[in-house]
C-alpha cells in the first residue's frame, strides 16, 4: 500500500513539474516516511533498475492472503482490496517475472508520467 500511495503522490506532483528526488527528500523528512519511501523508491524505481528481488507475483499472493483474512475476520478491508486490485491489475498487465517494484512502472505507463530523467537506466521488459 505504501508504495503504490507514494507513487501516486509522485507521479502527480510530476504533473505539476515537481521533481521526483526533492518530492522524496520532503517525504522522507516527514510522517509520509515509509520503507517503500526509504528503499523502494529512490533504489529501485527513480534507479530504472527495477530489481528489488521480490516478485509481484509474490507480493500479490501475499496482498490476497491479508485481503482473505480480513474477509474471514469480518473486519473493513477497504485499503486491502484496493491494492489487490491495483496489483491484479498490474499483474495482468506486466511480464510474469516482474518485479514488484514494476507496479510503479505499471502507475507510470497508466498516468503517461515517468519519475525517472532520461537518462536513467531503463531496463527492457521482457514479454
Amino acid at each position: 500500500m505504501n508504495l503504490a500511495a507514494v507513487a501516486e503522490v509522485m507521479i502527480t506532483g510530476r504533473a505539476f513539474g515537481l521533481d521526483p528526488a526533492v518530492m522524496l527528500e520532503m517525504i522522507n523528512a516527514s510522517t509520509g516516511r515509509n520503507h517503500a519511501s526509504q528503499t523502494k523508491l529512490p533504489d529501485h524505481v527513480l534507479s530504472g533498475t527495477f530489481d528489488s528481488g521480490f516478485a509481484l507475483r509474490l507480493m500479490l499472493k501475499d496482498i490476497r492472503i491479508a485481503t482473505s483474512l480480513q474477509a474471514e475476520a469480518g473486519g473493513p478491508a477497504a485499503f486491502g482490496t484496493a491494492c489487490g486490485e491495483l496489483w491484479e491489475k498490474a499483474f495482468a498487465e506486466l511480464p510474469g517475472n516482474a518485479d514488484n517494484v514494476e507496479v510503479v512502472r505499471w502507475l507510470e505507463g497508466v498516468a503517461g508520467r515517468d519519475l525517472r530523467p532520461a537518462t536513467a537506466v531503463r531496463p527492457r521488459q521482457e514479454g
